[in-house]
């Protein structure tokens, strides 16, 4: 499917469900694209191709939730705190 089909089916389901199809574009669902392929697992590098990006732009869009951030940390002092003793 090309970007135009896509975006023109997009609409089409916007305007289905009630929406106003003149707020939307392909390019409001890359923040929710990326974060589903992060969520689902998916590698960086896998992102980046799945959303066609030539560039590093891509990590902007992924939204993180703060648990899992918090899991890096405690999983890092953890880390530190086996290292030491």
């Amino acid at each position: 499917m090309v970007h135009a089909d896509f975006v023109s089916r997009l609409k089409q389901g916007l305007i289905a469900v009630g929406l106003d199809p003149g707020l939307y574009s392909g390019h409001s669902l890359r923040r929710g694209g990326c974060t589903l392929c992060f969520s689902a697992g998916l590698g960086i590098v896998d992102i980046k191709l799945r959303g066609d990006w030539r560039s590093a732009a891509f990590e902007r869009y992924v939204h993180v939730p703060s648990e899992k951030i918090f899991a890096a940390a405690r999983s890092m002092s953890d880390y530190v705190n086996a290292s030491v003793n």
